[in-house]
C-alpha cells in the first residue's frame, strides 16, 4: 500500500481510494498542481466516494475533480 502524508506514531488510519490526474498544456511544458496553505503541492485530485468502484467510475470522478473543484489550476495549466 502506498502511503500518502507522514504516518504518526499509533494512530488509526483507513484506507481511502483517491484519483489524481496529471495536467499538461498545449506544449507540454507545463503540469497544473495545486499549492495548499501550508506549502505543499499536490496533483488535482482526491479522495473518492466508496461506490466508485469501476474504472469508468473512477474515469468519471477524477474528471469531476479536476474540472468542477480545481477548474482554476486547470485554467493556471493552459495558459
Amino acid at each position: 500500500m502506498r502511503t500518502f502524508g507522514i504516518l504518526e506514531g499509533n494512530k488509526p488510519y483507513l484506507n481511502r481510494v483517491a484519483a489524481y490526474g496529471v495536467i499538461l498544456n498545449a506544449s507540454q511544458n507545463k503540469v497544473a498542481i495545486i499549492r495548499n496553505e501550508k506549502n505543499d503541492y499536490f496533483l488535482p485530485g482526491g479522495g473518492l466516494e466508496e461506490h466508485f468502484v469501476v474504472w469508468e467510475e473512477i474515469h468519471e470522478a477524477i474528471r469531476k475533480l479536476i474540472f468542477d473543484h480545481h477548474c482554476w489550476a486547470v485554467q493556471e495549466a493552459i495558459k
